[in-house]
């Protein structure tokens, strides 16, 4: 190695180093000049001496204890035994890079890269729209969805996917075995030649665009699945007249036949003339006989399942359920399914395979352009939470922590790693209080204008119930939400509506906030 290698860039991590060992002391503190140990040994036999033990941060937030400064050495050397057993935490080495994880929680803590057949840390830079951590196979696990090992296996822009530890806390939360359904004899030879449907709820929470039921509609020869998140039950009938003219208006296809439950909301009269008028046939299960109506049930269980992990895994409040779901939904159309022979709905319908490289992981910290700065002396970015792939947009959904509202955006920066609702205690909170106690948590206390003490209890909980109503008039977002769009429409798989007071644009909302767009496929 040529040159005396730049403190700040360049940590190179040795699993053969008893030690963690520095050649520069201007980063060390808590120095002894005396050490217990005077010297080590090095490859070729010989003794150098050690001039300090002291402690270093590393520019990544990294912190090492006991470093031994041995002026003669050219580089930092990291040492993976003492690492281990300070942090408590695990090293899985790749083709090209290093990561470093807490053995417990999972957290990254850090990330070295291969250069000159050495593994190395150095500084971490932002780039664009940015990601905290290079890819992984933990990483694409989050960003799926939490998809499981099979699933991800069969996705072919993922490289060399490896799982050292398959335990995940998410999962074994959300996800539950049951006996399967059995399979229908008939199967379907083309898109749309038969359509499965079913409602899901009412919550007992609404969500943050008022809705209390979805339903979904399950596509038998893709299994591509479309989500209408609804406040009342009644909304069946337009939702299912809405899906049958866009299937027929975007992909040239007629459905054929409708199967349901034997619920009335799916069989108005107002529904029965249209699918009268459009030779459409209409197949009920019997009373009490969810078998019969296998595929659509299955796939709500499928839907909950990765929705669950989303909202364990992000720590977000039981308001935010919807986005949950529309992201869940959003992810499942592009996994592999071993239904259609391991491949994914969207290439189903498509004829190609997916594009993965902006899917990021739910629920994660997002720095977001600010572009309405008052001044040259404004934040340029406001933190954010991020809630999924909007519709018509290459854009990205946002929650901005500070304004309390939904958006989406271009210009942001991932921090993957790092879940601002994690770990707060949402307990008998309302919904205002929640999101600012993570405001606070992120940019530090006394940010947020607090009520003095001439404020009573009294003012203080109707200031409460309104703060909460003003938040869900500004959460309460599109609700439409569609598979993907590049330079046309190619898959709608979900939908929701505006429910705050009846009004589809709520004052003070701009239309670009009020109706984001598509996902940036």
């Amino acid at each position: 190695m040529e040159g005396r290698l730049p403190y700040t860039s360049t940590w190179i991590i040795d699993s053969g180093a008893s030690e963690h060992i520095t050649c520069d002391d201007k980063n060390l503190f808590n120095i002894l000049i005396q050490p217990s140990q005077p010297a080590v040994q090095i490859p070729n036999g010989e003794f150098v001496p050690v001039s300090a033990v002291g402690s270093i941060y590393l520019p990544n937030g990294l912190y090492l204890r006991r470093v031994l400064y041995v002026p003669q050495f050219r580089c930092n050397l990291l040492s993976v035994s003492q690492l281990t057993s300070d942090l408590n935490c695990t090293f899985t080495f790749s083709s090209d890079l290093c990561i470093l994880q807490n053995t417990s929680s999972r957290k990254l803590i850090g990330v070295g890269k291969l250069c000159n057949g050495l593994y190395y840390i150095e500084e971490q830079r932002s780039e664009g729209i940015a990601m905290s951590v290079a890819s992984s196979s933990d990483l694409w696990h989050q960003r799926l969805g939490h998809a499981s090992d099979g699933k991800l296996q069969h996705i072919t822009s993922i490289k060399d996917f490896r799982r050292n530890n398959n335990f995940c806390d998410p999962c074994l939360r959300a996800k539950q075995t049951r006996l399967p359904f059995p399979e229908s004899t008939s199967k379907t030879t083309h898109c749309f030649e038969l359509i499965h449907c079913d409602i899901w709820g009412g919550y007992r929470c609404d969500s943050t665009s008022g809705a209390r039921y979805f339903l979904s509609i399950v596509d038998d020869f893709t299994r591509g699945v479309w989500v209408y998140l609804m406040k009342n039950k009644s909304e069946v009938c337009q939702n299912l007249i809405h899906f049958c003219n866009m299937v027929e208006n975007q992909f040239g296809q007629r459905v054929k036949r409708v199967r349901s439950d034997n619920g009335v909301e799916f069989k108005t009269t107002f529904l029965s003339e249209y699918y009268k008028q459009r030779g459409i046939i209409l197949e009920t299960s019997c009373t009490d006989t969810p078998q019969q109506n296998g595929v659509v049930e299955r796939k709500h269980r499928h839907i909950l399942e990765v929705a669950r992990a989303l909202r364990f895994q992000s720590g977000l409040p039981i308001d935010f359920w919807g986005e949950c779901i529309l992201t869940a939904v959003y992810i499942i159309n592009r996994l592999p399914s071993p239904v259609i022979l391991n491949k994914s709905p969207y290439e189903m319908l498509f004829g190609k395979e997916p594009n993965y490289k902006h899917l990021r992981v739910f629920g994660c910290l997002v720095y977001a352009h600010n572009n309405k700065r008052k001044d040259k002396f404004s934040e340029r970015g406001s933190p954010c939470v991020f809630l999924g792939y909007p519709y018509g947009q290459k854009a990205y959904r946002v929650f901005d922590l500070q304004k309390q509202n939904t958006y989406t955006s271009r210009d942001v920066t991932f921090i993957e790693s790092e879940f601002p609702f994690k770990n707060i205690d949402h307990e008998g909170l309302d919904f205002g209080t929640i999101i600012n106690r993570v405001y606070q948590k992120i940019v530090g206390p006394g940010t947020i204008p607090s009520f003095g003490d001439s404020h009573t209890m009294a003012e203080q909980r109707q200031d409460d119930a309104n703060s909460r109503k003003v938040n869900r008039q500004q959460l309460s977002g599109p609700s439409s939400v569609i598979m993907d769009c590049l330079d046309s429409l190619e898959f709608i798989y979900g939908h929701q509506d505006d429910y705050v007071g009846g009004s589809k644009q709520p004052p003070g909302r701009s239309q670009t906030e009020q109706h984001p767009g598509t996902n940036n496929s």
